[in-house]
């Protein structure tokens, strides 16, 4: 995870859908997927999608043995959305590959934000704050 301080975010969905709803499962997964399809640089990539990939199947069964199969539905829909997506988002990737950052970029999370929100509980941005890395790495060429 890297922080970007001037960056802006507009946030316009997820506050409208409740926690729990299909649609908001299904966005949650494709979109996130998307996002790290377009940016993981290529040395990375395939580690972290098969991982990603694994978690989100032990999700998807996890809602399943829960009762609830809508659940199970909305995140096999977001794989097989990402899978068809993939090819619109290669010319993302490929652009994203030639960006630079003349001052190198700080703020780096070296952990699994993943692991830390579920196993060790911690849901708050300042249970994490002293574990990011304030030091600056530049970006490579392709």
């Amino acid at each position: 995870i890297l922080a970007v301080p001037g960056s802006k975010v507009y946030h316009v969905g997820g506050g409208t859908l409740p926690s729990g709803n299909t649609k908001k499962i299904y966005l949650n997964v494709r979109n996130s997927l998307l996002t790290l399809y377009k940016n993981l640089p290529s040395s990375s990539i395939a580690t972290i999608l098969a991982v990603r990939m694994l978690l989100d199947g032990l999700a998807a069964f996890k809602f399943l043995f829960e009762g609830k199969p809508r659940n199970f539905t909305a995140v096999l829909k977001a794989h097989l959305s990402f899978y068809r997506e993939t090819k619109k988002y290669r010319a993302y990737r490929k652009n994203n590959k030639k960006i630079r950052f003349p001052n190198g970029l700080s703020g780096y999370y070296p952990r699994s934000i993943i692991i830390d929100y579920y196993i060790r509980r911690k849901r708050v941005f300042s249970a994490i704050k002293s574990k990011i890395r304030n030091q600056s790495f530049h970006s490579h060429s392709p």
